[in-house]
């Protein structure tokens, strides 16, 4: 018991007992573990597939688009089939012929042939790359929170007492939440980590390539993909299109929450802790009107000595109204400051016992 009042210097230890004795109380300890467990299936998935998207960019396929013109003959740079066929469909175009059939053309059509990346196979691979990209950042970005736990701790106290004819109740709650790492699975998230940068850097690396600046112009392509010929059947593509749909798929999933609850009722310690809060409460509530019969009695007694005084003709009414009333003052004045020590005391306890329940929650860790 001692322990229990070690800091309350001005309690009687003998109420407090009696207090306890009449005391029903509880303790409940509820104590609540959230994880946001993440799911990094897809970091295999992916190294899987960057290989088959290397080679489409090592080996990127070109479009050949021909551009016609019709040039005068000492401009044409070069003559070719398609040039020999337009000069017999267009007869304008002849300046003459000589006795032995030799044509002479005034102008001849001119066809220049430029290699293109836009093609919709190619296109496909731009889109996938930059949605690969980003998704990438955006899991890494999350990927800091893994391994992150938040536990919240919550005590409910509750107390029913009977003193004299007054009955008294409580209902006291204290609750903390933090948020720490949980260190068994440090060393793994970081392996991961380290995984997702290498291949948001191989990924950026793609997007430096000629392959991919050629097309930053074009209009990028979305589900559901076209099944061209060359999807279908080259391998590289085969592969690009399993992992846009795998995108598709978990592109909005990032983690599950967990949660785990445990209660207790056993903390006897933490127990007392409270009860002595409780009392201190009760102390700091209880009522200081006297009781009638107490008042009673008390005045007979004032009505007593002021009939004594009012006999004795020595005695001034004014007099001895200036001294009933520096009496009464005085008194008020002692009693405001023996209240001002009493709530300075109660205020150190109520401190105290923060530090003594914060010890608590502290072991229980």
């Amino acid at each position: 018991m001692q322990n229990d009042l070690e800091f309350i210097k001005d309690f009687n230890e003998e109420k407090f007992t009696n207090f306890k004795e009449q005391t029903k109380n509880a303790l409940t300890i509820t104590t609540t573990t959230t994880k946001q467990v993440f799911d990094y299936s897809w970091v295999d998935f992916i190294e899987k597939q960057l290989p088959y998207l290397d080679n489409i960019i090592r080996n990127p396929r070109r479009f050949i688009i021909p551009e016609e013109e019709v040039l005068l003959v000492e401009k044409t740079k070069r003559i070719n089939e398609e040039t020999v066929k337009h000069l017999a469909q267009h007869a304008s175009l002849i300046q003459s012929i000589d006795e032995e059939g030799m044509v002479q053309p005034k102008k001849l059509l001119n066809i220049n042939r430029e290699e293109t990346f836009d093609i919709y196979e190619n296109r496909f691979i731009y889109t996938l790359i930059k949605r690969l990209y980003s998704f990438l950042e955006q899991k890494a970005q999350n990927s800091q929170y893994a391994g992150t736990c938040k536990i919240n701790k919550k005590v409910n106290y509750t107390g029913q007492t009977k003193i004299d004819k007054e009955k008294v109740n409580i209902n006291l709650t204290l609750e903390k939440t933090k948020s720490q790492k949980e260190y068994n699975v440090s060393k793994n998230i970081n392996d991961i980590n380290k995984r997702i940068y290498d291949m948001t850097v191989l990924v950026n690396g793609f997007l430096t390539t000629n392959f991919v600046k050629g097309l930053s112009q074009v209009a990028e392509v979305t589900s559901p993909i076209r099944k061209t010929n060359l999807i279908l059947k080259e391998t590289n593509f085969q592969q690009a299109v399993k992992l846009w749909e795998y995108l598709d798929a978990i592109e909005n999933y990032d983690f599950v929450k967990q949660e785990s609850t445990t209660e207790s009722s056993s903390d006897d310690a933490l127990k007392n802790k409270f009860l002595v809060t409780y009392f201190l409460d009760y102390s700091n509530l209880s009522s200081k009107t006297p009781k009638k019969d107490t008042l009673d009695e008390k005045l007979k007694e004032i009505n007593k000595l002021t009939r004594e005084y009012a006999l004795e003709s020595a005695i001034d009414i004014d007099d001895f109204k200036k001294q009933i009333t520096a009496n009464f003052e005085n008194i008020r004045r002692q009693e405001a400051k023996v209240g001002s020590l009493i709530y300075k005391r109660c205020d150190e306890f109520i401190k105290n016992c923060e530090v003594q329940i914060g010890k608590i929650f502290y072991s229980l860790k």
